[in-house]
């Protein structure tokens, strides 16, 4: 396989009317997951939508990546990489649940704290499963200042294990794999965030680590 081609491509889009407890209501969606392989580099691209630019970042850096580095002493994630992070660090950042819509419940989700108390939501990930408790659709509130002049996390090179992320940075002309520990966010962007599929929902902003 080339430099940078994809390997697996998956989207689904669709409209479905929900009833349950007396109430009616009709939800879009839209998922997109890419994988992109530079061997033995695997990038993994997860949206709301078909970003093409996006999409072309990470190809373009991915045909580039050389060897393993250390993580930068400050690295930024790009919003799509920072969004994955957020259901680990509940609890231990400054979240807030974005109102709009209804849950796996038909109840009424409700801008709130996110804290480590019982969400007063629920999710339900598919028809075939039952719905959990859960903060829907996730942001971090900003805070801090970004340097924008350090390096960057494009893309998830794998799953998220905890706090950890393996992720494809690119600092300058130069284009490398890196394990970064999440744990401690310094900064988080005040631009407007962006919505992505990460477990119950997640909105992602540019971060600093």
């Amino acid at each position: 396989m080339r430099s940078g081609r994809i390997e697996r491509f998956i989207a689904s889009a669709g409209t479905a009317t929900h009833e349950t407890n007396g109430i009616t209501w009709t939800e879009e969606s839209r998922r997109v997951h890419i994988s992109l392989v530079n061997s033995p580099l695997r990038a993994l691209i997860d949206l709301a939508s078909f970003d093409r630019e996006i999409v072309q970042t990470v190809a373009h850096a991915l045909a580039r990546a050389g060897d393993e580095r250390n993580a930068p002493k400050r690295i930024r994630l790009a919003p799509n990489v920072s969004a994955a992070i957020l259901p680990p660090l509940i609890g231990e950042l400054a979240m807030e649940q974005t109102g709009g819509g209804f849950d796996g419940r038909g109840q009424a989700i409700e801008t709130r704290v996110v804290t480590h108390d019982a969400p007063p939501n629920w999710y339900r990930p598919g028809y075939a499963v039952r719905p959990v408790r859960a903060w829907l659709n996730i942001r971090a509130l900003p805070f801090g200042r970004i340097d924008p002049d350090a390096p960057l996390g494009i893309a998830l090179l794998e799953p998220v294990h905890g706090t950890m992320l393996r992720v494809l940075c690119v600092d300058g002309a130069d284009v490398f794999p890196t394990t970064v520990d999440a744990s401690h966010i310094a900064a988080v962007s005040r631009a407007a965030p962006v919505w992505y599929p990460y477990a119950a929902g997640s909105f992602g902003a540019e971060m600093m680590l």
